[in-house]
């Protein structure tokens, strides 16, 4: 028993790891993005410049710890073809 519920713990990691590198592309686009940043959002669910856009910076900073400063910088890069 504990060996198929490791083999399923194991599967879902992997299927996860597959389904965050596939969200990162998007976040990739974003110039100041790095991989290390998109990876951290698209596990927590932001696998998109518009879901990154639709955050605030207070979010941003609670989601990944980064400094305000860059949390405003990529918000604000995301946000950018909004006002095209």
């Amino acid at each position: 028993m504990r060996s198929r519920a490791r083999n399923l713990l194991l599967t879902a990691a992997i299927v996860n790891e597959e389904q965050v590198g596939h969200n990162i592309e998007d976040l990739l686009k974003i110039e100041g993005m790095n991989e290390e940043t998109a990876r951290i959002l698209a596990g927590k669910g932001i696998g998109t410049q518009d879901a990154l856009a639709d955050l605030d910076t207070d979010e941003l900073i609670e989601l990944t710890g980064m400094d305000g400063e860059r949390a405003n910088q990529l918000i604000m890069t995301a946000r950018a073809p909004w006002f095209v």
